[in-house]
């Protein structure tokens, strides 16, 4: 038997360990006499399970054929089991068959000096193992300390291997032609007018491939790889070591508000299904029932006589409320708010100056609050992070466990995403707030500068909508 890399090295199919075992085993039997009637060979597995299929087929193969067996041979021990009890479990098979184990490199026998030798060498087998197993795993989490990678990057990235003062050293970049249509998939998703299905097909046109390997040709990307590097927090400089989220010394993709967004989207479609979601108007969130005060929901339908729009009441579709407002046809909402607009009457000039300098005394004064916020979310935002640290080095250290470790993490990982949040509200406010305002008062100007004909048909006193 022998380790993976062992059996691919040097590209053949046994690479070097396993004919150098099989000569040795062949060579003790001439030297015993004994004729081979078979090699039993677990290429690429490992001692530290008894249950390898070629190691069973032999134990039953020797049971099977009783006293017409006399040897057992292998090269070493640690080559049969490293672990006692499995290594007493095949002796005693191997004995109860009537045959004897053989060692190439070690001696024992059935002497009393030769049994303690072999459960002095089985001792030792067992020894390095789990020696090995410790401080492999060590070195695992002191790399995912480090940031550094694990496995085969994400698709989007790239494996490098360099060369540094004789040493190998293993890194992550990105991939110069898939990374943008990463980012482009996350944006997109994101605005949440896009399907996972839709995405995928845009992926493809746009030439997206998985990677070349050997054992693998380039091919477009199924629904379930998309909503997979969806979800991979990888693409924002995380990397996750035994199921917990940690810091990546690799370069992110994307921001962590794509990202988040990107997630928020996939929680709630989990529930209601995955579909288009491109449903927009021009009103869609600025209307209220006016007969519950609840807000207005938008939707379209498809019948005979071809596709509908709609606005309905959020409260009696939730049930949260008693109300029993219909579903209300779009032109009719839109004729209700042009009758509204046009019996509130239209601003003078002056009138449009003294609101603009109005709203803007509100703005600076609701601003002076929001930069407050600002310093409070980024401190609390310092703190997190010393916690999120916290809970890494205790769970890397072995001071907590992984179960205790998950729901601390997904506590903070909250507080985080969410003062991340604040933060970047609070930085985008004033220039969109001021924005709007203009927006607003600019339309103000052109409707006190344009003469409006009324309009024929409207229902403002039987109002069913209320423009917010």
């Amino acid at each position: 038997m022998s380790t993976p890399r062992q059996a691919r090295k040097n590209g053949e199919a046994e690479g070097y360990s396993i004919p150098q075992q099989r000569e040795y085993c062949r060579q003790k039997a001439r030297e015993l006499g004994a004729e081979v009637v078979g090699e039993y060979i677990d290429a690429g597995e490992s001692a530290r399970t008894a249950g390898r299929p070629q190691l069973q087929q032999m134990l039953a193969d020797v049971a099977g054929l009783g006293a017409g067996v006399d040897y057992v041979i292998v090269h070493k021990l640690d080559r049969l089991a490293r672990n006692r009890v499995d290594d007493v479990q095949i002796v005693m098979a191997i004995q109860e068959a009537g045959a004897t184990l053989v060692s190439v490199s070690e001696l024992i026998d059935e002497t009393p000096s030769g049994k303690l030798m072999h459960a002095i060498l089985a001792g030792f087998a067992e020894y390095y193992s789990s020696n090995l197993s410790n401080e492999s795993k060590k070195g695992m989490a002191q790399k995912a300390r480090n940031g550094g990678p694990h496995g085969v990057a994400p698709i989007g990235y790239t494996n490098t291997l360099a060369r540094v003062n004789g040493q190998e050293v293993k890194g992550i970049q990105l991939d110069e032609e898939r990374a943008p249509h990463i980012a482009w998939a996350f944006r997109t998703y994101a605005t949440g007018d896009w399907s996972i299905s839709t995405l995928r097909d845009a992926l493809e046109e746009r030439g997206l491939r998985s990677r070349v390997t050997q054992k693998y040709r380039g091919t477009p990307l199924s629904d379930a790889q998309v909503h997979r590097f969806l979800k991979n927090p990888y693409y924002i400089g995380k990397i996750v070591y035994q199921g917990t989220v940690l810091p990546g010394a690799h370069e992110p993709l994307i921001d962590e508000k794509t990202w988040f967004h990107c997630q928020d989207l996939l929680a709630g479609r989990r529930i209601s299904g995955d579909r288009s979601w491109k449903m927009n108007h021009p009103l869609k969130g600025s209307l209220r029932c006016a007969r519950c005060g609840g807000r207005m929901g938008y939707g379209k339908s498809r019948g005979k006589g071809g596709e509908y729009e709609y606005f309905f009441c959020l409260g009696r579709h939730t049930g949260r409320t008693t109300c029993d407002l219909p579903y209300i046809a779009v032109e009719k909402a839109e004729d209700a708010t042009l009758q509204e607009w046009y019996s509130k009457g239209l601003l003078t000039s002056d009138e449009v100056e003294e609101a603009r300098a109005a709203a803007t005394r509100q703005l600076d004064e609701y601003l002076k609050d929001s930069a407050e916020n600002l310093a409070r979310q980024q401190a609390r935002l310092v703190t997190l992070e010393r916690k999120k640290q916290k809970l890494i080095d205790a769970y890397l250290d072995d001071a907590i466990s992984g179960e205790d470790l998950k729901p601390r993490q997904m506590q903070v990982e909250r507080e985080i995403a969410d003062a991340k949040g604040q933060l970047l509200s609070a930085e985008d406010d004033r220039a969109q707030l001021f924005a709007r305002l203009e927006t607003v008062l600019n339309a103000l100007d052109v409707l006190t500068s344009t003469v409006v004909d009324s309009v024929d048909g409207g229902f403002a006193s039987d109002a069913e909508v209320v423009p917010v």
